[in-house]
């Protein structure tokens, strides 16, 4: 939610929903979000692969918010269509949208709704993310 669509999404979400949640690696690129709606974004900086630190954050946003009602998965373009040359990327992306799919089952009986975002191309920061990850592969 610091970039790309993610960061789209969100300011709309603000001007329209009671509070929104999110998780970032860098609160720096968001700063401007948090200074417009300080009482309405609660954004937590969170390394997913980081599982305790996963569960500390869902429970904190529950005993402070008291409920969940959405879950959007902004999983970009790459469950859609494959390329060659990103075999592993397009991996996680498919992986995703299977792992969505089983999550609105798991919350779905707590009124919990789940939205995956798969938006297309676009032209966003992702591109030169992918351009400095393709320097360091070996050729």
């Amino acid at each position: 939610m610091s970039s790309g669509f993610g960061y789209e999404l969100t300011k709309p979400l603000l001007d329209k929903v009671d509070t929104v949640l999110g998780t970032v690696h860098n609160k720096a690129k968001i700063s401007d979000l948090i200074t417009e709606y300080p009482t309405l974004f609660d954004c937590q900086i969170l390394d997913v692969t980081d599982t305790p630190t996963v569960h500390q954050v869902v429970k904190e946003s529950f005993v402070k918010h008291g409920e969940i009602d959405v879950i959007i998965n902004n999983a970009g373009y790459g469950g859609q269509v494959a390329f060659p040359g990103n075999s592993m990327y397009h991996a996680t992306k498919f992986g995703i949208e299977g792992f969505c799919e089983s999550v609105a089952q798991e919350v779905e009986s707590f009124n919990i709704g789940v939205t995956l975002v798969e938006p297309g191309g676009a032209r966003t920061e992702f591109r030169y993310g992918s351009a400095q990850v393709a320097d360091l592969m070996p050729e």
